[in-house]
């Protein structure tokens, strides 16, 4: 599923702010789905 333009702006806000989030959703391989659940 593509990735739209709140899941990208998601995923900018997460890698300044809360890094503690983001890197366990890296690193489990599940980032895109992620960004691409909150678009709907």
């Amino acid at each position: 599923r593509p990735i739209g333009r709140w899941g990208r702006l998601h995923e900018e806000y997460l890698k300044k702010n809360k890094r503690y989030v983001f890197e366990p959703i890296l690193i489990s391989g599940k980032l895109c789905s992620y960004l691409a659940d909150i678009d709907g």
